[in-house]
């Protein structure tokens, strides 16, 4: 059986469940804690602490933010050749173990896919789904990405040697220079360049949130990026919901041929500007009669 607890200083951002394999699966939470629940999934360099952006926003509308670190982030476990249908079992028995019947579910970028695996494993259980900045499904064009991120996809499936390299040099960046890291993914990325010079604070907490991402290394980093390129063991229509797309048209880090584009809007920026959006998910039941 899965078991629950706190950790020792009932810090609401460090929590533990551990599951029925012996894993640890630690999560944070944002919010209202007596609000309508809604599990964000986290970007794939990134960690449960991505979701304390939305923590303001989600206390104003009563929205209870459950955020999980995936196996081998932050604090969770690592788990040996997972794939996007394992993710489903980890978000249900922490779903069964706070006593949530009916939530909503939410992924950035990384996160998108795992969203999108746990509304076609479990529909009947959601009230709303939504893909932020998602990675595409396999076959997208790249139209729009930036050349070095086109480089570094085609790095995933050819080259892991290569692959290693670049997460290695990016870790090290993200945690010794931080500065330095946002600098140049601004000059990639302008829309997500002004919102780091113009909200400080989001810039250190998205710090923070990638740093505690490493954790344990970069393992889980290297075994998830290739998952985006591969079949994902399901396709998109046959989620029996409506999937709601947010995508900057500003984004040059993931591939653009899904809908719902939003102009003017990039990687970061648009879960930093269409929190209230996105969190009504949660709010409005979409399989209620």
């Amino acid at each position: 059986m899965t078991s629950h607890t706190t950790s020792l200083n009932e810090d609401k951002n460090q929590q533990t469940l551990y599951l029925q394999d012996g894993r640890i699966l630690s999560y944070a939470e944002y919010g209202d804690l007596t609000g309508k629940p809604l599990f964000f999934f986290h970007g794939g360099n990134d960690s449960r602490l991505e979701a304390a952006i939305v923590d303001e926003t989600a206390q104003q509308m009563r929205v209870r933010v459950i955020a999980p670190d995936r196996p081998g982030y932050g604090r969770s476990t690592f788990q040996p050749n997972r794939t996007f249908l394992d993710w489903p079992a980890d978000v249900l028995a922490l779903a069964n173990a706070l006593e949530l019947q009916r939530f909503a579910v939410v992924g950035h970028s990384g996160g998108g896919p795992h969203a999108a695996a746990v509304a076609n494993a479990t529909p009947e259980r959601l009230t709303g789904v939504g893909l932020i900045s998602s990675a595409a499904p396999p076959g997208s064009s790249n139209k729009g990405m930036h050349p070095l991120f086109r480089l570094i996809n085609f790095f995933m499936g050819s080259s892991p040697k290569l692959h290693r390299r670049i997460t290695e040099q990016t870790a090290v960046q993200v945690q010794d220079t931080p500065e330095k890291f946002f600098t140049q993914w601004g000059r990639m990325s302008p829309a997500d360049g002004r919102l780091f010079q113009s909200r400080p604070a989001v810039r250190e907490m998205i710090a923070a949130e990638m740093q505690e991402a490493l954790h344990q290394g970069i393992d889980a980093i290297l075994q998830e990026h290739p998952l985006y390129k591969q079949p994902w063991g399901f396709e998109l229509t046959e989620i029996a919901l409506p999937v709601h797309v947010w995508h900057g048209l500003a984004d040059v880090h993931i591939s653009q041929d899904v809908p719902h584009f939003v102009p003017n809007e990039g990687h970061f920026s648009i879960l930093a500007n269409y929190q209230a959006d996105i969190l009504a998910l949660a709010v409005n039941d979409e399989r209620a009669t």
